[in-house]
């Protein structure tokens, strides 16, 4: 008898046992053993039997290791020890010892999942265990994929005895690799010298001077994602909140049941969708987004339903609406609560039929899509005054995902804002924040979630001349004042007139791009055009 033990802190607490020919493990719809990571494939790796015993095979992308190797295709041994993602399995052969923490894959070769084990699960981290003469092991967690290690303070990991630029370790889609920083030093990996990049399993002990660094996986009280991969689905979150809500989308993503998601303006809601869509089996089909707040009520009924030709003044051919547009694929319906009274009963029609009647026709078409909704508002309350229909919020309330504000979720500010820097210069040098405007970003409260984040940094990255911004180039919309407001010297009260904030900005653009003005429009986001007639305005046509 075989089995696939998934370990909690080196203990078995799920048995599944391979009682067929070929079994795939993974987070997938279609798998036997379903493992609810953000961080695995799919399908993951399959175990196949054979004649002379048990064989692995990987499907991932991030890898699969055993006993620490990363593997394409391996005969599985007893007690061989694999690690997908932050899980760790045991492929063990003989007797049964538990029966109350066996499953076994069905007859018909259904899902077994253990999401009620979820809580339990420990996810593992990537850390550096340094131990040298002078007191007990630091732990240091690798958050990461370029770590840096040296005497200097500017390193992530600090060596008294290394050089300034020691050494780094560099994560790559085969594992960790270390490089040598300064050639005069020396650094041992297993005893051995490293002369060019050398790849580092884990377990792996570095040697500098008197101190050594072991590179091992340990498991943490909460999930985060891989360091080489912050982003789901264009999402970044590392906090167990928000590695929950990735591995609900995950799994709402596989049904056609209505789904609404609740959550503040700017917090990705639109994003939240794409991903269901994008995970889903309507994948192929279209995604279609209508804004029911930015639709004129004259004009919603025939977006959302389409019109026939002549069913209203201007109407000179037949148009299908968003619904009959999103045929066979996902219709998002951001906003739904500004959706007309007098139209959410037709909506709930189309929910209940599966059917649309264009404006100005009586023959109802038939319609396969699946409906996302979003709302910042509260539904129940404006159900209760009327605004709302009761029959239509309930036969959308069937699933839910709650968005967290950014405010509670601060620790994943660091990541926001090194992936978003990362994009606005994917085609120039990097560009980082100091300590002083990451302090001033932490400080900020964030009415505007994730949108007024990265309206922040695109103002700053424009306006910024060098490689780091600083607290004084972080502006902040005031609503009440219509205005930015600046950070670092000036007082919380003072506002700066958007005209001047306007011209600030060009100015340090033209300046950062040598007055080239076709850069500079391009990173301010504006047309060349536009630039010229505000540096005229502003006086600034000499400026390089």
């Amino acid at each position: 008898m075989a089995f696939l033990v998934v370990l909690r802190e080196d203990r078995p607490f799920l048995r599944f046992r391979l009682d067929q020919d070929e079994v795939s493990v993974g987070r997938g719809n279609a798998v036997e053993l379903y493992v609810p990571d953000a961080r695995i494939s799919r399908v993951h790796f399959i175990v196949r039997r054979e004649e002379s015993g048990f064989r692995l095979i990987d499907r991932s992308t991030n890898g699969t290791f055993v006993n620490g190797v990363r593997v394409r295709v391996v005969r599985l041994k007893d007690q061989d020890t694999i690690i997908m993602g932050g899980c760790q399995i045991r492929f063990e052969r003989g007797e049964l010892e538990d029966p109350a923490t066996t499953v076994a894959s069905t007859p018909e070769g259904g899902v077994v999942s253990y999401d009620a084990l979820q809580e339990r699960l420990l996810y593992s981290r990537p850390v550096l265990v340094i131990r040298d003469q002078e007191g007990a092991p630091t732990r240091v967690a690798i958050r990461r994929n370029d770590v840096r290690i040296g005497s200097s303070h500017e390193n992530d990991v600090v060596v008294s005895e290394a050089a300034s630029r020691h050494c780094q370790l560099l994560e790559t889609s085969d594992g960790f690799v270390i490089r040598c920083l300064d050639p005069a030093s020396s650094t041992l990996v297993d005893e051995q010298p490293v002369r060019t990049d050398r790849p580092i399993p884990y377990g792996s002990t570095i040697r500098i001077g008197r101190a050594t660094l072991e590179l091992r996986l340990e498991e943490g009280a909460e999930p985060v994602l891989p360091l080489a991969t912050p982003c789901f689905e264009s999402m970044v979150g590392t906090t167990p909140r928000m590695h929950t809500l990735f591995g609900q989308i995950d799994r709402f993503a596989r049904h056609d049941a209505p789904l609404i998601i609740l959550g503040e303006t700017g917090t990705g809601k639109e994003l939240v969708a794409r991903a269901l869509h994008k995970r889903g089996p309507r994948a192929r089909g279209p995604f279609v987004a209508i804004n029911c707040s930015a639709i004129s009520p004259q004009l919603f009924e025939s977006e959302l339903f389409g019109h026939e030709r002549g069913a209203f003044t201007g109407a000179v051919r037949a148009r299908p609406g968003a619904i009959e547009a999103a045929h066979r694929g996902v219709l998002f319906l951001d906003e739904i609560g500004d959706l007309p009274l007098e139209l959410q009963p037709k909506l709930l029609r189309v929910l209940e039929t599966s059917s649309v009647t264009p404006v100005g026709s009586f023959q109802p078409r038939p319609v396969d899509v699946r409906v996302v909704a979003a709302t910042h508002k509260d539904l129940g309350r404006m159900v209760e005054e009327g605004q709302f229909r009761a029959d239509l919020f309930y036969r959308l309330f069937v699933l839910t995902l709650e968005l967290p504000p950014l405010r509670e979720r601060m620790e994943d500010l660091p990541a926001l804002v090194r992936h978003m820097l990362e994009s606005f210069a994917a085609d120039g040098p990097p560009v980082s924040l100091t300590a002083a405007a990451m302090t001033r970003l932490r400080a900020h409260s964030w009415p505007g979630n994730v949108r007024e984040l990265r309206h922040v940094l695109t103002r700053a990255f424009a306006s910024c001349e060098h490689r780091e911004i600083n607290e004084r180039e972080l502006l902040f919309l005031e609503p009440s004042a219509g205005a930015l407001r600046g950070g670092g010297a000036q007082k919380p009260g003072i506002t700066v007139r958007l005209e001047e904030m306007e011209k600030q900005a060009i100015e340090q653009a033209l300046r950062r791009y040598k007055g080239n003005r076709t850069d500079a429009a391009q990173a301010l986001g504006i047309a060349r055009s536009t630039l010229h007639l505000r540096m005229k305005k502003y006086g600034l046509e000499q400026v390089t």
